[in-house]
């Protein structure tokens, strides 16, 4: 594939000055796939390796400005979403993505920090479930997210994950992969629901060193996206998302005084 052949990715999320998470990542991510991606910040935060402080959202105006814009000018092939941190946001991401159906949308329903403050109050997420789920390819939650989308407990969804990713894609998502990050066990254990079939995906789970990093979820879904970009099926892309992030997981490295920061420039499986 030639350069000028190549799909472009757009990443919708906020700023994580220590390069970890958010936009930075995801471009990290995409570069290390072969793709050279934009991005459009939904919010500024104040954060460190150890917890985010603070969070500053874009005003709404010039956020739908600015993707305005770049939606008319750029050949964007897939979008997908991290951070959105009002009701307001995530209403003008799906009114201007609905014009767009053939885009690819990864939606990542970054609602909290691992440590810190909620990100999107509950108006916020009931929007979520009502305008962006409906045009997303895929969605992937994690544990706590999952909780707080549904409603339901977490000892609820660890008995029947495949109940959890039912009811999340009957909010319109097209697939659901239900991260077991949060699990417990040796393994951890992601859970495809594409509606046709449920497909499991496990891999040996990271504790220590290399099991305290910072940015897992926000990398998984631009590998994700960047592979679905490339020509695979979803479930091809959630086996190569997945090791993606394991081996960045491994050689992940100390950069300040709290968690590890993965290694993005791992050579995609």
């Amino acid at each position: 594939m030639t350069s000028s052949a190549r799909p472009t990715p757009l990443t919708i999320a906020g700023l994580d000055p220590t390069g970890g998470a958010g936009l930075e990542a995801d471009i990290k991510v995409f570069l290390a796939h072969g793709l050279s991606g934009a991005a459009l910040a939904t919010a500024l935060t104040v954060q460190d390796t150890r917890g985010v402080l603070r969070i500053a959202p874009v005003a709404l105006p010039l956020f739908r400005r600015r993707m305005e814009c770049l939606l008319a000018d750029l050949r964007v092939a897939g979008v997908k979403t991290g951070l959105l941190p009002s009701r307001g946001h995530v209403r003008a991401v799906a009114e201007l993505l609905a014009g767009s159906p053939r885009l690819f949308l990864v939606v990542d329903p970054v609602l909290a920090p691992s440590r810190g403050a909620p990100f999107l109050e509950r108006a916020g997420r009931r929007e979520l479930l009502a305008r962006l789920f409906p045009l997303a390819g895929l969605v992937t939650p994690n544990l706590p997210e999952a909780v707080a989308l549904l409603g339901q407990s977490t000892a609820s969804i660890r008995r029947h994950p495949e109940r959890a990713t039912a009811a999340l894609r009957s909010a319109g998502a097209r697939a659901v992969l239900l991260k077991g990050g949060h699990g417990a066990g040796r393994v951890a254990r992601d859970l495809l629901d594409d509606g046709g079939s449920l497909r499991e995906f496990s891999l040996p789970r990271l504790r220590g060193r290399a099991g305290s990093v910072h940015g897992t979820g926000c990398a998984l879904s631009a590998a994700l996206l960047a592979n679905v970009l490339l020509g695979r099926d979803l479930a091809g892309a959630v086996e190569r998302a997945k090791g993606f992030v394991h081996d960045a997981m491994r050689g992940a490295r100390a950069v300040g005084a709290g968690r590890r920061q993965l290694e993005f420039m791992t050579a995609p499986r």
